[in-house]
């Protein structure tokens, strides 16, 4: 019966060895041989059963039973296993991974040794050959294993921190406060870019649990920067993490990272994070300082430096106040009608028909949202059009001034705000806009008028609405919402 050769086995510690033939569906005509440094091994004994789970960059599991007219496991080829959904009444095999199984399987087990302490199995040598359904082709794996080797397993840490390795350069990042630089960054005209976000610039979030972390960035782009700690530590410690992989597939003895946001989808991922330090309260990172590298297919490499300071309280710039004079205003020519109104002007494009009108507002929808920090949200409807606008996260009222860099709400940096305009064949793929807040009141956090100018650009065709809104809110609705 198959035995793999000696050479293909190691010399000592508890292991994994696979290989398959090239048509088997399991194994896909690959060989694997996993250890206690390349992978995480558990092997659990009770009864007849055998469970094998091995989690590494790869993911297999696989259950074995002996004839249900045995107690306990014991030595010999047991020839006649089968699924467990198939009367395995002559034992069980089910080995599979990597989201492939077998519904049907048949096959043979052999026990070449067990060994059992006070019914606790101490040490165990089996092998098995397992074909699925009517195939010929075979997956077949060998496994060792004592509860010494395991005993004697040092727990992984990180290595020291390796002198010369990549650090922001000092004047690209802020002396204080918290933030996430990026170089390297690759964007949809493939360009290489550098980004730097700050509490002034983006929400920032970082939440930890056990030995996980996740930056969470909402800015003018969106990222998330997620790193695993290898399966032993139970918190982020100082220290260097190499040979890390893509965190959904990560080996649970190195760790894993993860950052995405506007770079292209990672295949093939190799990095390392260097963690400088780090304080916890309780459970919570209360402070952090981290590089990482990250490579994609080999291709030029992410690189990034984190610094987190819990309890910030983030700087609100507000909007420029007085507006640039070069900015787009209603023609001098333009007479307001009576009541409120909305003032809409296309430009040239293909998305746009040229036009200049004023409407009748329809529908005013002032919105503040009851939540930490403040925000505010305005909508006017008119004639099949839709008008929005989002004020700056953290200003309590929508107060006058030049808001620029807006983007639509898909891509709202909470930061700047966000406007979008619809309607009527009005459609971007993606906008560019500014707004300017010429006047604007309240009673107590009612606002009770307004008027303000915009300029949006769609992309790619670069078509421009140009628009202003002015509306009082009637007496008698005042204090109604």
């Amino acid at each position: 019966m198959w035995r793999p050769a000696s050479a293909q086995l190691p010399a000592s510690g508890n292991y994994v060895y696979t290989e398959s033939d090239t048509d088997d569906w399991i194994g896909q005509g690959l060989s694997y041989k996993y250890t206690d440094t390349n992978a995480l091994l558990t092997v659990k004994a009770a009864g007849i059963g055998v469970s094998v789970e091995v989690k590494a960059v790869e993911r297999w599991s696989g259950v074995i039973a002996l004839p249900n007219t045995l107690s306990a496991l014991q030595a010999g080829y047991f020839q006649h296993v089968t699924h467990v959904s198939n009367n395995p009444a002559g034992g069980v095999l089910d080995w599979g991974g990597e989201a492939r199984g077998c519904g049907k399987v048949s096959g043979w087990v052999i026990i070449d040794k067990v060994t059992i302490v006070n019914n606790i199995v101490t040490e165990l040598d089996l092998r098995f050959e397992q074909r699925c359904g009517i195939s010929a082709a075979a997956t077949r794996a060998y496994v060792h294993w004592t509860l010494a080797n395991v005993m004697a397993l040092v727990p992984a840490s990180p290595s020291p921190i390796p002198p010369g390795a990549w650090r922001a350069d000092p004047a690209a990042v802020p002396a204080s406060g918290s933030y996430l630089y990026l170089s390297g960054v690759q964007d949809a005209n493939n360009r290489i870019l550098e980004r730097l976000y700050t509490r002034s610039t983006a929400n920032m979030w970082l939440s930890g649990f056990e030995g996980r972390m996740l930056l969470d960035i909402k800015g003018d782009q969106a990222w998330q920067v997620e790193f695993q700690t290898m399966d032993a530590l139970k918190r982020l410690e100082p220290g260097y993490y190499p040979d890390l992989k893509y965190h959904y597939r990560h080996n649970p003895l190195a760790g894993g990272l993860a950052a995405k946001g506007e770079s292209p989808p990672c295949f093939g991922m190799a990095g390392w994070v260097i963690i400088d330090a780090v304080t916890y309260s309780g459970t919570e990172v209360t402070a952090l300082d981290m590089r990482f590298e990250q490579t994609c297919n080999g291709l030029n490499p992410l690189r990034g430096q984190i610094r987190w300071r819990a309890g910030e309280t983030p700087v609100i710039a507000g909007p420029v106040n007085p507006p640039p004079a070069q900015l787009w205003q209603l023609p001098a020519s333009f007479v307001p009608p009576a009541g409120n109104y909305i003032y809409l002007s296309s430009d040239t494009g293909f998305y746009v028909t040229p036009f200049s009108k004023a409407l009748p507002l329809t529908t005013v929808i002032h919105m503040n949202e009851n939540r930490i920090p403040a925000r505010e949200a305005f909508t006017v409807r008119s004639d099949g059009y839709e008008v929005m606008f989002v004020s700056i996260e953290g200003l309590a009222r929508m107060v006058p001034g030049y808001y620029a860099g807006l983007k639509d709400m898909t891509q709202l940096n909470p930061t700047r705000g966000g406007f979008e305009l619809s309607g009527n064949g009005i459609g971007c793929f993606r906008s560019h806009s500014w707004v300017v807040i010429d006047h604007a009141t309240y009673v107590e956090r009612e606002l009770t008028s307004i008027d303000l100018r915009f300029e949006m650009t769609c992309d790619p065709t670069r078509d421009i609405m140009r628009g202003a809104i002015h509306w009082v809110k009637p007496p008698l609705l005042q204090g109604k919402p």
